[in-house]
């Protein structure tokens, strides 16, 4: 086995680039989760309620302001949003949400939407 600190400098480079990749990845990830995490308590504390009362096939049209964002239909909203929720209990334990928060930095999750 070796240490970081005895690899030779190519093998280092390999790790830091590597290293270059994994850390901003983390942060994205979590500060992701942070917006899934969001989106399906308010899906959970009544917007479900109101959106099943749509009719089925019923198109929500897109009022975001995102260039090229189409109409969605309810059924393709809930579909998303379990997703969403997949996507968050995916991250696992505290611990391991402690563990990407530690390697990614917390100033860097951190950031206004």
């Amino acid at each position: 086995m070796a240490t970081y600190a005895t690899l030779d400098p190519a093998d280092q480079l390999r790790i830091d680039n590597l290293m270059l990749l994994v850390r901003p990845l983390q942060a994205e990830i979590l500060r992701l989760a942070q917006k899934c995490e969001v989106a399906v308590s308010d899906w959970n504390s009544g917007a479900s309620a109101l959106v099943a009362t749509l009719d089925a096939g019923d198109e929500i049209p897109n009022k975001t302001g995102l260039s090229g964002a189409r109409e969605v239909t309810k059924e393709n909203l809930a579909n998303n949003l379990m997703a969403y929720v997949t996507t968050v209990s995916g991250l696992g334990t505290s611990g391991h949400i402690g563990n990407m928060l530690s390697a990614a930095g917390a100033v860097n999750i951190i950031k206004a939407s």
